[in-house]
């Protein structure tokens, strides 16, 4: 018995997320996680100082319309 392969929805999109910290070297300053993302396919990266810019960036970009997307 042959099981059909469930249907990606129409607005199905990888993204690779990267994180890292700067700073705070020898205690000396406060360390800051830093983001960017990327569409898995090389379409573009996006950078971020912090966890709310990345939040909101990503929030605006899921109410976009579907022809209107991009990184």
């Amino acid at each position: 018995m042959l099981r059909e392969s469930p249907k990606r929805p129409s607005r199905y999109h990888i993204f690779i997320l990267s994180l890292w910290e700067e700073g705070g070297a020898f205690g000396a300053d406060e360390a800051t996680w830093r983001f960017s993302l990327e569409q898995a396919h090389g379409l573009g990266r996006q950078g971020f100082k912090d966890l709310a810019e990345l939040m909101a960036y990503i929030e605006a970009w899921t109410r976009q319309p579907a022809d209107a997307e991009g990184l």
